[in-house]
């Protein structure tokens, strides 16, 4: 029987562990917390794909389907994902009294992306047709008349 992708990704001490709302995936030379959710819909993916028996590549098959990834400080994977998420699993994280030095967490995760608001726009002020007749000509220049003689 071939192997799996999965198999060969949790081979020499690959663990999980579930904490609520997230899970963490050790793997050889790298560590990572994802949501349960995820993890369980990629380890179903895994179980159905064979290995192409180079276990490093099979990890990067696997790491990079994972839309939503904490990584380890020194671990070998980056974290990415939608902040909120990120946010909910740290929330999670310091719920269950766990350090949170050891973890790529960005810095201003609470804080969200500040939006820049368009300028409003400033209304031009209507002239009326009257003001614009009952206005002075300058003393310069000429004034030529509204309706101009037919040559006949």
């Amino acid at each position: 029987m071939s192997a799996t992708i999965l198999t060969s990704v949790l081979a020499n001490g690959g663990r999980t562990g579930r904490y609520g709302e997230f899970t963490i995936v050790y793997m050889h030379g790298l560590t990572f917390i994802t949501t349960p959710m995820e993890f369980m819909q990629l380890q179903n993916w895994a179980r159905g794909r064979t290995s192409c028996g180079n276990a490093s590549r099979d990890r990067t098959t696997f790491i990079d389907r994972f839309e939503t990834i904490l990584g380890r400080s020194g671990g070998g994977v980056a974290t990415r994902g939608h902040r909120s998420v990120l946010s909910r699993i740290v929330k999670a994280m310091k719920a269950s009294s766990l350090p949170l030095e050891e973890w790529m967490v960005p810095r201003d995760l609470d804080q969200g992306m500040e939006m820049k608001k368009p300028k409003p726009r400033v209304p031009v002020p209507a002239v009326k047709p009257a003001e614009v007749e009952a206005a002075p000509a300058p003393a310069n220049d000429t004034v030529l008349p509204d309706v101009l003689p037919l040559a006949s």
